[in-house]
């Protein structure tokens, strides 16, 4: 809902850095669906030339809920 709510208050080149939960399980981690459909909600995910985008995730040792960081502009 937030996405949606924000994406007619920004200009499409506003850059927006979300912390959103995931929770760890055994030795992976489980997403938000969100996740997987921002193209479809009108976002463009951005990338680093050397870094891996799905391991912007921080968590202490035995944390249960971790956050990933998203980097997201407005398609």
């Amino acid at each position: 809902s937030f996405l949606n709510n924000i994406k007619n208050q920004i200009r499409s080149d506003t850059k927006l850095c979300l912390a959103v939960p995931v929770w760890k399980y055994n030795n992976s981690f489980i997403k938000l669906p969100v996740v997987d459909h921002l193209l479809e909600i009108g976002y463009n995910t951005m990338s680093f030339k050397n870094l891996d985008t799905n391991k912007l995730i921080y968590h202490r040792p035995n944390q249960v809920v971790a956050r990933q960081l998203l980097l997201l502009t407005r398609k």
